[in-house]
């Protein structure tokens, strides 16, 4: 499983690089990643599932903007639609990836961080779980990423780890998955790390 995804990281990359060279503003290759990421994903989502951008609305809440939102759209409409900007009821969201180009200093990384674990955060105090990602097409070291982490989450209680990310990917580096287990201890700062020979 681990060579498909090798794989699929190497067409990934090859096709960033031809992606960049068509498309040199900033703005307009962030809206590229986008759009590409949203068909990489589709490839592999069931039917049920849609892909949008947008926002996410609760009674008691409305997220910010999200990159990409995966949610199951049989099950309640969207609350609102104009092209592709949609503003989704939260029961129907499964999750939501904030997508970055390029992400490499400590302080842009942290924006972005807490701005997926807040989401967290709102989901969780609705009693209701959303799988939360960040996908950075070119981001920190490894070790600069798990030391900032290990910083931010060192300010608050254990049981707000529930809150952070479950996913972060920064292309042809390193993923890191959240460790849901109760034992924190058995990862880096609260994540796995894969290819493990990066560890």
């Amino acid at each position: 499983m681990w060579q498909l995804a090798e794989r699929y990281a190497d067409e990934l990359t090859a096709q960033f690089r031809t992606l960049n060279y068509f498309v040199m503003h900033a703005g307009e290759i962030g809206a590229a990643h986008e759009t590409y990421l949203k068909g990489i994903i589709s490839r592999f989502l069931p039917a049920k599932f849609s892909l949008g951008t947008g926002f996410i609305a609760n009674p008691d809440w409305v997220s910010t903007q999200q990159d990409i939102i995966i949610y199951q759209q049989p099950d309640l409409p969207l609350l609102f639609q104009v092209g592709e900007c949609v503003v989704v009821d939260s029961e129907a969201v499964i999750g939501t990836i904030e997508v970055k180009t390029r992400l490499d200093n400590k302080n842009d990384f942290l924006d972005a961080y807490q701005k997926l674990s807040k989401l967290g955060q709102d989901f969780n105090n609705s009693y209701k779980r959303c799988f939360t990602a960040l996908f950075i097409w070119d981001g920190l070291s490894l070790k600069t990423m798990l030391s900032t982490i290990s910083e931010y989450v060192a300010k608050y209680p254990p049981e707000y780890w529930d809150n952070l990310p479950n996913v972060i990917y920064v292309r042809s580096k390193y993923l890191l998955l959240l460790n849901d287990e109760q034992d924190k201890n058995n990862s880096h700062s609260g994540y796995f790390i894969y290819p493990k020979s990066r560890i």
